[in-house]
């Protein structure tokens, strides 16, 4: 008896990977086999366990060398993976590990049960695994997929003009880079090596062990996500006790080996303006530089992408500042302080139209709206394919182009990529002031 589960996303995963060539489908097979390792250690902790039956007949096998399958030897997997009927079982009624019913229900204490039991519950345990397992092997499979679109996008820029290489930049941002550092740091080189600058966005989590790899990275600047001054606010935004003072110290020890040999790498912090720091922006700011960090910049609290954005979502979002004295008394202050040095990155444009973000986080005027997501960014996803912005999706998704079968000449300037262009200019949504849109002659850093 079998059962097939079906998963959101596997099915893009393994199309995606069949696209790659055979060199790199070596490394896609092998990824596979780790992943279904993954998937099988992670569902044997999530197994149900009484006899530890269930759990030790979780097991993978290699059918060829593209295919792995992820098996359960035990009926009764099938039950508490899919579900049942709540039901009774009579209580002397013997189970497949040798055992009895009601030995089960002593082990629970219910040993006074006569008769029968009613059970209704169930604990899936290979969906779980499976979705956790995916996300993560979506983060390495992202990261893959950038690096051999940069190299063929360095190719193009060989071929056109060199001048092209001083107009773009590589930004590692999305889930956590860090999570499969191998890959940021060739990326990272091969920037380098082409007089690209490459920035790595991160939570700073897993880079206690990579200062000096960092550091001789090739890294334009690494920019560390902290969004409050206060241990206990950061901690509990980003669900990690602990965080915040592991950060202060990885600053610490980064700058003292930056500066002691001289590397060119800056050092910056990011932080999310919403209702727990708006008002204690001159604090948040002055613990930053006195930390020694070489910048901070801001992005005003968005909805989360990939989720459709209901209207007024702001007005019941908790997080989303609504005093209006407190919103203008703190765009004042970035105003005037963005004056006094550059020490905030964005710039004195972008603060500006913060101001009218927060009154109307959803629209923007189009004659202010200073998004030209359609002119700089190409955005590539788990699966290759290409969109201009992070809040836009596009169908089909490979519309403007997918990096495995178009040319870049294409996805910038292809009918469909053209089409997509005129159908963005006419875009009023508020997202257009995101730092990753925004016309980046509104940028000075």
């Amino acid at each position: 008896m079998a059962t097939q589960l079906i998963m959101n996303g596997l099915d893009d995963v393994i199309k995606f990977g069949k696209l790659f060539p055979n060199n790199v489908q070596k490394e896609v097979n092998k990824e596979q086999l780790l992943f279904i390792k993954a998937v099988q250690k992670s569902a044997k902790i999530r197994a149900p366990r009484w006899t530890g039956a269930l759990a030790k007949s979780i097991r993978h096998e290699q059918i060829n060398k593209n295919t792995v399958v992820l098996m359960v030897d035990s009926p009764y997997g099938i039950f508490q993976e899919t579900g049942y009927r709540p039901h009774y079982v009579q209580i002397n009624r013997s189970t497949r590990s040798g055992h009895v019913v009601a030995d089960w229900a002593a082990s629970k204490g219910l040993s006074d049960q006569t008769g029968s039991i009613f059970v209704s519950k169930f604990k899936p345990f290979i969906q779980p695994a499976l979705s956790s397992e995916l996300q993560k092997l979506s983060n390495k499979l992202n990261l893959a997929t950038k690096l051999i679109f940069l190299k063929e996008y360095i190719k193009w820029l060989d071929k056109s003009n060199d001048s092209y290489k001083n107009m773009i930049s590589v930004i590692l941002t999305g889930g956590e880079p860090f999570l499969y550092p191998d890959q940021v740091f060739e990326i990272a080189k091969i920037c380098q090596d082409n007089g690209i600058k490459c920035y790595v966005i991160s939570n700073g989590s897993l880079i206690a062990h990579k200062l000096d790899e960092i550091l001789n990275s090739g890294l334009s600047a690494l920019t560390l996500s902290i969004d409050s001054h206060l241990a206990k606010t950061h901690d509990y935004l980003r669900g990690e006790f602990g965080l915040f003072n592991k950060l202060l110290s990885l600053i610490r020890e980064l700058k003292s080996k930056r500066d002691e040999k001289n590397y060119p790498i800056k050092i910056c912090v990011q932080s999310i303006l919403g209702d727990w720091n708006i008002d204690s922006l001159p604090a948040h700011i002055d613990f930053f530089k006195g930390l020694g960090t070489d910048g901070i910049m801001f992005q005003p609290i968005q909805y989360p992408f990939g989720l459709l954005i209901p209207e007024n979502w702001h007005k019941n979002y908790d997080k989303f500042p609504n005093s209006e004295e407190e919103i203008q008394n703190a765009m004042n202050y970035l105003m005037e302080t963005k004056q006094q040095d550059g020490f905030i990155m964005n710039s004195r444009e972008e603060i500006a139209l913060w101001g009218y973000y927060f009154k109307n986080p959803e629209y923007i005027s189009k004659i202010s709206n200073p998004c030209r997501a359609f002119e700089q960014n190409l955005i590539i996803d788990i699966s290759g394919n290409v969109k201009f912005c992070f809040s836009k999706e596009i169908e089909p998704k490979n519309k403007i182009g997918n990096i495995t079968t178009t040319s870049i000449d294409d996805m910038w300037n292809g009918k469909s990529a053209l089409q997509e262009i005129a159908e963005m200019r006419s875009c009023i949504r508020a997202c257009g002031i995101m730092a990753c849109h925004i016309d980046t002659k509104l940028r000075e850093n």
